[in-house]
């Protein structure tokens, strides 16, 4: 068994050749197979990717959307090409929801293990997130997304298009004045982590806030006792209420 030094030290160098970038073969079929460059993002939640023709035109998608990692040929595309890729170079990665699995082809079974061991430990790191991690990689991923040119920045009207798709109701006035708030570097659009921070003060309802620090004992937490005082003050359930 490694050690857990070893094994740190061996998921950190398979995070640095993800980011450095590798050629991945991508397959469709026996006779559809395409390489493309392949790079994690220094955020270690998104994974960019371009074909070998493109110059900068790369595409994105989150290692949350990624539900499964399996190795060797255990797709259809795959089990096409066993006969010219050994079952150690190849992988496929399983996305939530109705996209299409990716069917992926690396240069030597090193580097394959890199990509599956490297999605793996970042897969479990999305896992063992808080609740408001996950809130916010959630809203960061809409915003990659809705990112149509990749240019890492919305402005106001491509910011109004994407609440709607959230199915976010917003008097556009106030929208605008804390999307001026949000945008730090004054430049009228907002970059990634600058919409989840608008997103957030756009979503926060203060009254729920101002209520449960009224009724919190610490202000951490609602006890037993705390959430009876509440339902009988401001639900107006009754002292007899039974309690189970």
């Amino acid at each position: 068994m490694e050690s857990p030094q070893k094994c740190c030290k061996q998921s950190h160098q398979n995070l640095d050749a993800m980011k450095a970038g590798m050629f991945l073969r991508k397959v469709k079929s026996r006779m559809w197979k395409r390489q493309r460059h392949y790079k994690l993002q220094e955020d270690c939640k998104t994974i960019a990717y371009k074909s070998s023709w493109a110059i900068n035109s790369y595409s994105t998608f989150s290692i949350s959307d990624v539900e499964a990692v399996r190795e060797g040929h255990q797709s259809e595309a795959l089990l096409t090409v066993a006969d010219e890729f050994p079952a150690d170079r190849c992988f496929t990665l399983v996305f939530r929801g109705r996209r299409g699995n990716l069917d992926l082809v690396a240069e030597s079974a090193e580097e394959a293990q890199s990509w599956i061991q490297g999605i793996k430990a970042l897969m479990e790191n999305m896992e063992n997130m808080d609740e408001s991690t996950k809130l916010d990689q959630w809203i960061s991923d809409w915003f990659l997304k809705a990112d149509r040119n990749k240019d890492g920045r919305m402005n106001f009207r491509e910011t109004k298009k994407l609440l709607k798709m959230m199915n976010v109701d917003m008097d556009e006035e106030h929208a605008y004045r804390l999307f001026m708030m949000a945008d730090k570097s004054e430049s009228g659009t907002l970059e990634d982590q600058e919409f989840v921070e608008f997103y957030r003060m756009l979503t926060e309802r203060k009254e729920v806030l101002e209520l449960f620090q009224d009724y919190s004992s610490d202000g951490q937490s609602l006890s037993q006792c705390d959430l009876e005082e509440f339902l009988r003050e401001e639900q107006l359930e009754g002292e007899g209420m039974p309690f189970s």
